[in-house]
């Protein structure tokens, strides 16, 4: 089974430390698992390497230097995550973090991903967005077809 595990970037933190768990243990069981940071490998994408996944980043450069315009730089990613998923045909994605589930998910509903999997690790995140980002999340959410959390809340 294809299986693509999405996130912003792959420099250390909670998340990004719990989707290199995830993605080590998915290959190991013999899946077909690539990671795919939006903005920047970061440290942790050596890490997956060295083990025998596959990293697939989208940035050209790190963080994907667009920044003048955040709504341009996210369609430049939306656009290169579309190309990537029409080649590869995962049949589920996991997306992590708002920043990467609002470019993420609505593509992956478009292009056709039958699973399509909304990871919520911090209620903080959240409350800390924008109105409008806030409203992309829920675009994010309607799009996935689950949401996993840690926690109740």
């Amino acid at each position: 089974m294809k299986i693509d595990l999405v996130i912003g970037s792959l420099q250390p933190g909670g998340a990004e430390k719990q989707l290199c768990g995830l993605a080590e243990r998915l290959h190991s069981r013999g899946e077909d698992v690539c990671v795919v940071p939006l903005f920047d490998n970061g440290p942790l994408a050596s890490r997956l390497m060295s083990v025998g996944v596959p990293v697939t980043s989208l940035a050209t450069r790190p963080r994907d230097r667009v920044q003048s315009h955040r709504g341009l730089r996210a369609s430049v990613v939306g656009w290169r995550l579309t190309e990537h998923w029409l080649r590869r045909r995962p049949a589920a994605v996991q997306v992590w973090l708002p920043e990467a589930q609002i470019i993420a998910l609505p593509v992956a509903r478009l292009t056709g991903i039958s699973t399509r999997v909304m990871a919520i690790r911090s209620m903080a995140n959240a409350v800390s967005l924008s109105r409008v980002a806030r409203m992309g999340l829920l675009v994010a959410a309607k799009c996935s077809t689950a949401v996993v959390a840690n926690s109740d809340a």
